[in-house]
């Protein structure tokens, strides 16, 4: 799967008024910009931005093997720690990847 094809996949599959699950939050998307932003708002009053290159980086490292949380945690800004649970939820519901005994995530293509 090359780069086009996995954001395709994210950006054909998500859609405004979907339910992000992760835990403990209610999280639903709120917008898909043009630019590729995924716009979400965390328990109806964060609102929170995944940006596209966020998503690039992410496919990156996939490329090359698997990626651990840590490293998730590097791409994101520390202002939007989110995005990590967003990126994890991303990768699972568009099995694009799953996750590790030891929480990395491994591609599925």
């Amino acid at each position: 799967m090359n780069q086009a094809e996995f954001l395709e996949r994210i950006y054909q599959g998500i859609e405004t008024g979907m339910n992000v699950l992760i835990p403990k939050r209610k999280t639903d998307i709120v917008e898909i910009t043009e630019s590729g932003e995924i716009v979400y708002m965390v328990a109806d009053t964060y609102r929170k931005v995944l940006s596209k290159q966020e998503l690039i980086e992410v496919y990156q490292h996939l490329s090359e093997g698997a990626i651990k949380t840590s490293t998730l945690r590097k791409i994101v800004t520390p202002s939007r720690t989110c995005n990590v649970s967003t990126i994890r939820w991303i990768l699972w519901r568009f099995d694009l990847a799953t996750e590790q005994a030891d929480r990395s995530w491994l591609k599925r293509w």
